[in-house]
C-alpha cells in the first residue's frame, strides 16, 4: 500500500528557523540555505507540521489531553544546533525585535534561497534536455560553445 510507506516527522516552524541558522554556520552555498521541505524529493517522508511554531503545537497537545513529548538531549549544550536553539536564537531575536520579525526574516532568506535552486535547476536541465543526445547504451554529449 503506498501510504503505508509514508513516514511523517514532527518537524515545526522552529525547526525551520534552526536549520536554516545551522547551514548559515556550516557554509553553504546561497541556493542551498533552503529550510526543510514539506515533502522529501523521493517522498517518503513528509513534514506536514513546518508551518507551525512549537509553542502552539505545545498548548494544541496540553489542550486536548496529548502528552508532549521532548528529547532531554534537547537542553545539552555539547551539541551544536542546541547551542543554536538555546543560546544564538535568543539572542538573534531579541537584536531582532521577537521571535517573528526574525522568523519572517530568514525565512525570506530562505525562500530566495529556494527559488535560486529551482533557478539553477530548471536552467541545467534545459540546458541537457538541449545539449545531452542520449541513445540506448551510453549518452553522448554534444559540445557547444558557451560564452560567458
Amino acid at each position: 500500500n503506498y501510504f503505508e510507506s509514508i513516514i511523517s516527522t514532527a518537524h515545526h516552524k522552529d525547526d525551520q528557523l534552526e536549520t536554516v541558522l545551522m547551514k548559515l554556520l556550516r557554509g553553504v552555498h546561497i541556493s542551498n540555505l533552503y529550510p526543510m521541505l514539506p515533502r522529501s524529493n523521493c517522498g517518503k517522508f513528509i513534514k506536514p507540521l513546518l508551518d507551525i511554531k512549537k509553542d502552539e503545537l505545545v498548548t494544541y497537545m496540553n489542550n486536548n489531553s496529548f502528552n508532549w513529548f521532548e528529547d532531554s538531549s534537547n537542553n545539552e549544550r555539547k551539541y551544536k544546533r542546541n547551542k543554536v536553539r538555546l543560546d544564538l536564537i535568543p539572542l538573534m531575536q531579541e537584536l531582532a525585535g521577537g521571535s517573528d520579525p526574525l522568523q519572517r526574516r530568514l525565512m525570506q532568506l530562505a525562500d530566495q534561497s529556494l527559488e535560486i535552486n529551482e533557478l539553477i535547476n530548471r536552467q541545467s536541465m534545459d540546458f541537457i534536455n538541449e545539449h545531452v543526445n542520449y541513445t540506448y547504451y551510453n549518452n553522448t554529449i554534444t559540445t557547444v560553445d558557451i560564452n560567458v
